[in-house]
């Protein structure tokens, strides 16, 4: 963290960056200890480095930290991140980083109590965010991330009335659903014969 923290040289902060993704994980017994020295503030202001290796270890750092993270530390990166932050990073031109956005959205967006409460403070924004996925001209794989945080969120007690009170997302959902069968149609009837 003081290498991270003090040197100058962006080739140096990108490599240490990427060893920082993996010793943030949930299992590392380094983790706290990193996050004591204020990693989750540094990194959120490394999302926002022209530098695409900078953002990119950022995002994928932080969302090493929020799997299976208290609700402190996702309350602590969506607050140094922000929301106008994650769409930026989400309308990145990089898909590795918009993945790893998605990806974040995901594990901040899990176990039931963290659902209902950061849906309750961000969810307008998040489902924003959604959105912006589902309607965009991203790859399959990209929107199955969306789809994926759509699921987690439907997973929250209350936090699933966001979904079900919003008629963009219930549109797109029912066209995948729709889409979805047809190539299942397609396919049997293309075995039968």
């Amino acid at each position: 963290m003081t290498v991270l923290k003090t040197s100058n040289n962006e080739e140096l902060v990108t490599v240490s960056s990427s060893t920082l993704c993996n010793l943030l994980l949930e299992f590392s017994p380094s983790k706290e200890h990193i996050l004591d020295q204020g990693a989750v503030e540094f990194l959120c202001g490394l999302t926002r480095r022209p530098h695409p290796g900078l953002r990119l270890n950022a995002v994928w750092a932080l969302m090493n930290m929020a799997f299976q993270a208290e609700h402190r530390v996702k309350v602590s990166i969506l607050h140094h991140l922000g929301t106008d932050q994650i769409f930026r990073l989400l309308s990145d031109t990089d898909v590795h980083i918009l993945m790893k956005t998605l990806g974040l959205l995901r594990n901040l967006l899990s176990t039931k109590g963290h659902i209902d409460q950061i849906m309750q403070c961000h969810g307008k924004e998040i489902m924003q965010a959604i959105i912006l996925i589902l309607e965009g001209e991203h790859s399959a794989e990209v929107k199955e991330q969306a789809l994926c945080i759509l699921a987690n969120i439907a997973d929250g007690d209350v936090a699933k009335s966001a979904i079900m009170s919003n008629e963009d997302v219930l549109k797109k959902l029912m066209n995948y659903m729709v889409r979805r069968s047809m190539i299942d149609f397609q396919r049997f009837s293309h075995d039968v014969l």
